[in-house]
């Protein structure tokens, strides 16, 4: 079965300001680089989207199953319904997660 992936308009603000970031603190070329990689990476869900692990900050916290990707320090947030994976967050998991997610998700 194949799975549609689609972003939030979270997930597209998350991805908007870390182009942003990057370009204005390393360059425009590392932007995209690190840009396409998280693309491609989440693209990827719509074969395999179970393979994610779940993120340690939601396993107590929601009814809802969430699911995550890694790439270098970013983590791509995610859950599973039906035939769609709903990309919800992508952030640099350096920075406080829990409250990140908790805000994020509660909305």
């Amino acid at each position: 079965m194949r799975y549609e992936v689609e972003l939030t308009i979270g997930a597209a603000r998350d991805l908007a300001e870390i182009r942003v970031f990057l370009t204005d603190t390393e360059s425009a070329a590392r932007a995209e680089h690190v840009l396409s990689a998280l693309q491609e990476m989440l693209g990827t869900l719509a074969e395999m989207p179970r393979r994610g692990n779940t993120p340690k900050e939601l396993a107590l916290f929601s009814t809802v199953e969430f699911r995550e990707l890694h790439h270098q320090s970013y983590r791509m947030i995610y859950s599973i319904e039906g035939g769609t994976v709903s990309i919800v967050a992508v952030a640099d998991g350096r920075r406080d997660m829990q409250a990140f997610l908790q805000r994020r998700l509660t909305r």
